[in-house]
């Protein structure tokens, strides 16, 4: 599904929209494999939803939570890099509620690769809150 290679490809005009298929993903997923290196200048810009946690933290009822995030295309161990931060950022998100591995759900709606120049910086925008709508985005600044 992440299958991409930057060869022959000029660093400045190299994105690539991805595919993804609403894909569902839980603290106890595994990444699929990658076929790029953890030290290759590419990475994801990647559009998540936190699906559930309405269900298990009653503050969070109606509200809509989706995450701007950015992620290296391979991780070491030759995971994919986005799958792997939405692993670990629902199973940090369990740890912290007290929660049972595994029940809160992302849903990856979309991700880009390209190089780091051209994908990190859209990723670190600061908190937009518009909760009396029943949308709450955040990202890491």
């Amino acid at each position: 599904m992440f299958k991409v290679k930057a060869t022959s490809i000029p660093k400045r005009q190299y994105i690539k929209k991805v595919k993804v298929d609403n894909m569902n993903i839980t603290s106890i997923s595994k990444p699929e494999n990658s076929d790029g290196s953890p030290y290759a200048d590419l990475g994801y810009n990647y559009l998540w939803e936190l699906v559930n946690l309405g269900e298990f933290v009653p503050a969070f009822v109606g509200m809509s939570i989706f995450k701007d995030g950015f992620a290296k295309e391979c991780y070491s161990g030759g995971f994919n890099g986005v799958q792997s931060r939405i692993i670990n950022t629902l199973a940090d998100m369990e740890r912290s509620f007290s929660l049972e591995r595994g029940v809160l759900i992302g849903r990856l709606h979309f991700a880009k690769l390209g190089t780091f120049e051209r994908h990190y910086q859209p990723s670190n925008f600061s908190i937009l809150d518009i909760s009396n709508f029943g949308l709450l985005v955040y990202s890491k600044i």
